[in-house]
């Protein structure tokens, strides 16, 4: 029962597909231009006029009967499209699903690779880590005695020029100083005027 309904699915909108085209073909008269049978057909004029073995120059305002087609030939021209229809629209589906895959194979392998450089970046680290280590044993190996008493010499002297340079440098006593005070010690003209009247 299961696989008879399955099976009538299937079927059903083939006959109603077809049944349709006929009436689409009955609705046509020979008094039609190609561009109205194109429309009521739903073909592109230009296809319409390559499946009816018409020159592309012809004038679409000429109708049926003027171009000489029967019906015979509409019904031709109308499966050839239908047919080709389907293998232009399958055609690209597949073109579009396969964009989509594709892009979608090479996003995952940039992702990826992405952990492939967190891992290359770890290891420039590591190795940086393991030359500075090198460079260190190196510069142990090469430093002698005397350049070692050099060192201590030259920061020995430095100490002892900076401490000869503060001690020459002059600082000044801090004192509070009144205003009034150093009026009398330096004579101002107001303090010289108070010591005559005073007298």
């Amino acid at each position: 029962m299961k696989n008879g309904l399955v099976v009538l699915l299937l079927i059903l909108p083939f006959f109603m597909f077809a049944g349709e085209e006929e009436d689409q073909i009955d609705s046509i008269s020979g008094s039609n231009s190609i561009t109205e049978t194109a429309f009521k057909l739903q073909i592109p004029l230009k296809q319409l006029k390559i499946y009816l073995d018409l020159d592309l120059k012809t004038d679409s305002e000429q109708t049926l009967d003027e171009l000489h087609i029967s019906r015979s030939a509409l019904k031709k021209a109308l499966k050839n499209y239908s047919e080709n229809r389907n293998s232009f629209y399958s055609g690209i589906i597949l073109a579009g699903m396969l964009i989509v895959f594709i892009s979608l194979i090479i996003v995952g392998i940039i992702i990826d690779r992405m952990k492939f450089l967190k891992h290359l970046d770890n290891y420039q680290q590591q190795r940086q880590e393991r030359s500075e280590k090198n460079t260190i044993q190196k510069m142990d190996e090469t430093i002698s005695q005397n350049d070692i008493v050099a060192a201590i010499t030259a920061i020995y002297l430095h100490e002892l020029e900076t401490e000869e340079e503060s001690k020459l440098l002059l600082t000044w006593k801090r004192a509070t100083q009144s205003p009034w005070i150093s009026a009398a010690k330096f004579n101002m003209p107001n303090s010289m005027f108070f010591q005559e009247r005073r007298k």
